[in-house]
């Protein structure tokens, strides 16, 4: 649901939100000159958490996917690249 909004963002606005605007510019409008468009709240409420109580880390343009964004959690344990019930959760594997 987060990539849905951030999909939305990006069909009104022409781009994605970049890594300093964050995904809090899904609820309230960045400042930027070029967001003439933006017709947000794109969420409802704050962002939620993972499902391990951390927020979910944004970077646009994404390492991985370098036309848009990546969106990922670091899974049960915190710590990146693990397996198994550890293993992350990312928009891109």
């Amino acid at each position: 649901s987060i990539s849905n909004a951030i999909d939305q963002f990006y069909l009104h606005c022409g781009r994605y939100p970049t890594t300093d605007e964050s995904l809090d510019s899904l609820r309230v409008k960045p400042q930027s000159d070029d967001l003439s468009n933006w017709s947000g709240p794109y969420v409802k409420k704050a962002i939620p958490l993972d499902p391990w109580g951390r927020d979910y880390i944004f970077t646009s343009p994404g390492s991985h996917n370098t036309d848009s964004y990546d969106i990922y959690s670091f899974g049960r344990d915190g710590n990146e690249g693990r397996n198994g019930v550890d293993a992350d959760i990312n928009n891109w594997e």
